[in-house]
C-alpha cells in the first residue's frame, strides 16, 4: 500500500508551491536608493506666494526662482528710495531724494555638487539722484544708502563691483575668504543691523563711530 501515499504527497505540494509564488508577485517592487540632496551653505527660501504676503515683490518668476535657488543661485534685486529733509539747522533746509540699486548674487557651490563648503559671493551697486548728507552738518552720514559705495562724492554712480569674495568652510565653525568684501553689513543684529535699507539709515546706527572717524 505505499504506492497511493507516494502519489499523493506531489499532488499536495504543487498547491503550496503555487501559493508561495502568487505571493511573492504581490511583493513591491525593490527601490532605488536616491543619492541625498546637499543641504548648501545658503538656506533655502520661497520667492512667492500673495502680493500682500510675499517677501519679494517680483515673486517667483513662473517658479523660476524658486528653482535657481534650489540649484544653488540666490539672485537679489534691491531698490531702495529715500526722501529727506533737513528741518532746521545744519548748511542748509532742504529736500533731497536719491536711492540705489544694490544687486547681490551668490553661488552656493556646496549644494551645486562642485565643492563642498564653498561659496562665491559678486555684488553691484548704482545710486542715483542727491541725498542731504552734505547738508546736514553733521560728522557721520544722515543717509547710509547714498553714502555708499563711493563716499568721496554724492553724484550719480553708474556702476560699481562692491563685493568680489570667494569664501570656504573649513568646518561648520572655521571659515576662510578671499577677495573684495563689505564691512558695513558684517554685523547682523536686530537692532542696527543691515545696510540702511532695512533698519536704521543714519550711520551712527549702523557701525562703529570710532572706525568710522579714524
Amino acid at each position: 500500500m505505499p504506492t497511493p501515499f507516494l502519489i499523493l504527497l506531489p499532488l499536495l505540494a504543487v498547491p503550496a508551491l503555487a501559493q508561495e509564488k502568487v505571493m511573492d508577485s504581490t511583493e513591491s517592487p525593490p527601490q532605488t536608493e536616491q543619492s541625498p540632496q546637499r543641504k548648501g551653505l545658503l538656506p533655502l527660501r520661497k520667492h512667492g506666494g500673495a502680493l500682500d504676503e510675499r517677501a519679494f515683490l517680483s515673486g517667483d518668476w513662473g517658479g523660476r526662482r524658486d528653482q535657481l535657488t534650489e540649484a544653488g543661485i540666490r539672485y537679489d534685486v534691491i531698490w531702495t528710495q529715500v526722501l529727506q529733509n533737513v528741518a532746521s539747522g545744519g548748511a542748509r533746509q532742504s529736500s533731497e531724494y536719491g536711492g540705489k540699486l544694490d544687486i547681490p548674487i551668490n553661488f552656493d557651490l556646496d549644494r551645486m555638487g562642485i565643492l563642498p563648503g564653498a561659496l562665491f559671493t559678486f555684488r553691484t551697486e548704482s545710486k542715483h539722484g542727491s541725498s542731504v548728507n552734505r547738508d546736514t552738518r553733521v560728522l557721520l552720514a544722515a543717509n547710509d544708502v547714498h553714502f555708499f559705495p563711493l563716499t568721496d562724492g554724492e553724484e550719480n554712480l553708474l556702476l560699481a563691483i562692491t563685493e568680489f569674495r570667494y569664501t570656504q568652510f573649513l568646518s561648520k565653525q572655521l571659515g576662510l575668504f578671499l577677495g573684495k568684501i563689505i564691512t558695513l553689513g558684517g554685523d547682523v543684529n536686530e537692532f542696527a543691523g543691515g545696510r540702511g535699507d532695512t533698519q536704521f539709515l543714519s550711520h551712527s546706527f549702523l557701525a562703529s563711530s570710532v572706525t568710522a572717524l579714524m
